[in-house]
């Protein structure tokens, strides 16, 4: 059921087949996908950098763990940052065992974001190839199949004839600058919009009863906890490396 937001405004968009057809025969507007708030005097949480990071940790604060006085600020707009500049690959077929199950976790969580969100975020899984280019390399990818496989993930190195099949565009000459020796191939993986999947996120939240805040640079007066999701490094300073 879609909770009415505060003051009595419209609910959220609710997308389905039958929503489709009504708006499509009526003509009617689409309610918004989400709604602007002006800011409170407090919140239990506040979240700085309205990217992927930042929507995901409101939305599952309110969705999974009933905090729903948060606010996310965003001096830009909804996803401008590296979340709308990315590969887009979800994949778990990493090197360690912690960060296999990690990110199959992740991988888990994707597959079944659209219908928890109600909205397409436009994820498919065709599968993953990581290419090998020479013997150390397709070593490497021979560990990380085994350890993916001790995790439960579908992962495995396959050959020149298997990659061809896949994709069938490569060119796996041995004439090439860097040949093809090999590869390791994570089925599971997928592509999913980064562009959809932020502009889901707030209106789920919302749905939720949880605040989402858009605008140039500000401040809550109190709260409870703040949470920095992903600001740049400060002036003449580089990044750290993880």
């Amino acid at each position: 059921m879609r909770r009415l937001l505060s003051g009595g405004r419209r609910p959220a968009a609710h997308y389905s087949a039958l929503s489709l057809l009504r708006h499509g025969l009526t003509g009617r507007d689409w309610p918004p996908a989400w709604t602007h708030h002006d800011l409170a005097p407090n919140y239990d949480v506040v979240i700085i950098g309205g990217g992927v990071h930042g929507l995901a940790t409101a939305y599952y604060l309110a969705a999974k763990h009933g905090i729903r006085n948060v606010a996310v600020l965003e001096k830009s707009y909804i996803g401008g940052g590296a979340s709308g500049r990315n590969t887009a690959i979800i994949r778990s077929n990493y090197l360690t065992s912690e960060g296999v199950r990690f990110y199959n976790r992740s991988l888990t969580l994707y597959q079944r974001l659209a219908a928890e969100l109600n909205f397409n975020v436009m994820f498919e899984q065709r599968g993953h190839l990581t290419l090998a280019h020479n013997d150390a390399s397709l070593r490497t990818m021979r560990w990380r199949a085994e350890v993916n496989k001790l995790e439960g993930v579908d992962s495995e190195v396959i050959g020149p004839a298997e990659i061809k099949e896949l994709a069938p565009y490569l060119d796996l000459s041995e004439a090439t600058r860097f040949p093809i020796l090999g590869a390791l191939y994570h089925p599971p993986a997928g592509l999913c919009g980064t562009t959809p999947l932020s502009g889901a996120t707030p209106g789920a939240r919302t749905r939720t009863a949880s605040i989402s805040i858009k605008g140039p640079p500000c401040s809550a007066s109190k709260s409870r906890a703040v949470a920095c999701a992903g600001s740049p490094p400060a002036a003449g300073r580089s990044p750290r490396r993880s």
